[in-house]
């Protein structure tokens, strides 16, 4: 069986019902708000990310956008220059399913912005605590 990154992997828990679990992610992501702008064709969604990492972020909104769409991504991190990315979006999270409503994204291709996230992601990265192996989740 092959699992894609966009592709939960569906397991069976104890009492039969499906339970789901993501493939793990390429790179480490950070907890981070700030600006974040999603065009497609002619409409432009302004939401707050809640996650971000080198290839890609979790944005909160609660306009509905299909897996599949291709976006331009536009960031205003703290501190830093504004990244543009090409990306597409991955998941989307409705609000009955339990959690604030929002959009899975990945990038595909920076064309501005790419040493700026890098820098702002490495600062980030290296002042968070390391997680030892037995307090880690592999889940996640």
């Amino acid at each position: 069986m092959t699992v894609t990154a966009s592709e939960p992997l569906r397991l069976n828990g104890p009492s039969g019902s499906a339970r789901v679990r993501r493939k793990p992610r390429a790179y480490r992501r950070v907890a981070v708000r700030c600006g974040c702008w999603l065009e497609h064709e002619q409409v432009t969604i302004f939401g707050t990310t809640v996650d971000l990492g080198r290839g890609g972020l979790f944005l909160r909104t609660a306009l509905p956008m299909p897996p599949g769409v291709a976006v331009r991504v536009t960031l205003r991190l703290p501190g830093s220059e504004t990244v543009i990315a090409d990306a597409k979006v991955v998941r989307r999270v409705d609000a009955h399913e339990g959690d604030r409503p929002g959009l899975g994204v990945r990038f595909e291709c920076l064309p501005e912005g790419e040493d700026s996230l890098s820098a702002f992601l490495f600062g980030n990265l290296e002042s968070e605590p390391e997680a030892s192996d037995s307090t880690a989740d592999a889940s996640t």
